[in-house]
């Protein structure tokens, strides 16, 4: 770690904690827990200690009245900056830079909640947005609301802070205005044209490292969400990986830009060799060559639904697109593969059988040896569950397709393949 930034320390044991951890370069942080209740020790012990666990400071549900919701937001953010007053107070030892940093996170924190409320009965923050989830309440008040009372006159330089990009809620709202509120949304999100919008005004508006950092960002989810339906972006991002990688020195931002290349080079294509030879096993115990199993189903649309049988997510989406994915068999030619990346053979057996009427106990393979696989390694399968979409001649089309519950989407993928 080379620069200073904010973790999130959590305790789930006895009494939910959650702490903000400020940690500079050289720090060791210690924690010890009493009564389910932890103290972080070290030589910054006062940077370590900052606890917003008690309720009042939890974010309100947004229930479709923004005016309550903002207020209650309000007050939320007024209770833990003089909760924050207090700390300092309490700990006048703190580094200025620990209060600077502090500070900002609780800013930028309000604004995520401004943005992406939480909804629902389980009170988690919308993928979504409050210009989708709270649009007939805007436009009743007005644009001039959002922007001068709702979002209190929020501009650029408000984010023009690369001292903290490296902080949670800078980044999870810093991405979210630029998309949804400073390029506005008068072009369908995540068309070309709005792929173009949003490169030009990161470009305009930041430099250094806030610019790579949008820009990684920017294409990262297009590339996830938005390219199944919009496949004329792949040569926009493409030429804007070009431009950029050679830029970038952050590690991680470089890891994940190369992959997002390599994934992208490989779309429309065969698989390679190396991983047309691997060999997968059925639940009789045969095996063969993902090739083999490719070259079976020919003139058949084939998806690849890759799972496993601790994986609950994976599980909740067979059991959900069921009637999907029989509807699009019968309208699409589409076969349904199955690929476990389970490492107990036994389990993926008895949840393949429990899983048996939503069609899991056929075309169904387990990759015998995860550590080693090339799949696991092509496909990129560090998180499941993952799809992966072969047209009729066996080419590869996508192997990051949207999930089969949304309907329309992975719908108009298979309608663009026949």
């Amino acid at each position: 770690m080379k620069e200073p930034r904010i973790f999130d320390g959590y305790n789930v044991g006895g009494v939910f904690h959650r702490q903000n951890l400020f940690i500079t370069p050289g720090d060791s942080v210690h924690v010890n827990i009493k009564n389910g209740t932890p103290y972080y020790t070290g030589k910054n012990a006062a940077h370590y200690n900052l606890n917003f666990s008690d309720t009042k400071f939890e974010w309100p549900i947004y229930r479709s009245d923004l005016l309550e919701y903002k207020a209650q937001c309000k007050k939320v953010y007024q209770r833990k900056q003089d909760f924050f007053d207090s700390y300092i107070v309490s700990n006048p030892k703190v580094s200025k830079e620990f209060e600077n940093h502090m500070r900002s996170e609780l800013k930028y924190e309000y604004l995520y909640h401004l943005m992406s409320p939480r909804v629902g009965l389980d009170g988690f923050n919308t993928a979504e947005t409050i210009f989708t989830i709270g649009k007939a309440a805007i436009d009743g008040l007005g644009q001039d609301f959002v922007e001068n009372d709702y979002f209190e006159n929020v501009s650029t330089l408000d984010f023009n802070k690369p001292e903290f990009v490296n902080n949670l809620y800078f980044k999870k709202s810093f991405v979210k205005f630029i998309r949804y509120y400073f390029t506005n949304q008068d072009y369908h999100l995540f068309s070309k044209e709005r792929f173009t919008k949003e490169k030009k005004f990161i470009q305009e508006n930041f430099n250094g490292v806030l610019e790579r950092f949008a820009i990684c960002r920017l294409v990262y989810d297009y590339y996830r969400k938005s390219f199944p339906e919009n496949v004329d972006n792949i040569t926009q991002i493409k030429s804007t990986l070009s431009e950029y990688i050679p830029l970038l020195e952050n590690e991680s931002y470089l890891e994940e830009m190369k992959r997002v290349e390599t994934n992208l080079s490989n779309f429309f294509n065969p698989i390679p060799p190396l991983i047309q030879k691997e060999r997968v096993v059925d639940l009789k115990g045969q095996s063969q060559d993902l090739l083999e199993l490719i070259e079976s189903k020919k003139n058949k649309i084939i998806v690849i639904d890759f799972w496993a049988s601790w994986c609950s997510p994976c599980i909740q989406e067979i059991k959900m697109s069921d009637g999907f994915r029989k509807q699009m068999e019968l309208r699409y030619d589409v076969e349904w593969v199955y690929i476990s990346i389970d490492e107990e053979p036994d389990k993926w057996k008895e949840k393949s059988n429990t899983l048996k009427d939503f069609g899991l106990m056929e075309n169904q393979f387990l990759i015998p040896d995860v550590e080693l696989s090339e799949i696991v390694d092509f496909f990129d399968l560090r998180d499941i569950p993952r799809y992966a979409i072969f047209s009729k001649d066996g080419m590869l089309v996508l192997n990051n397709a949207p999930r089969p519950s949304k309907n329309e989407v992975f719908e108009k993928i298979l309608i663009s393949l026949n």
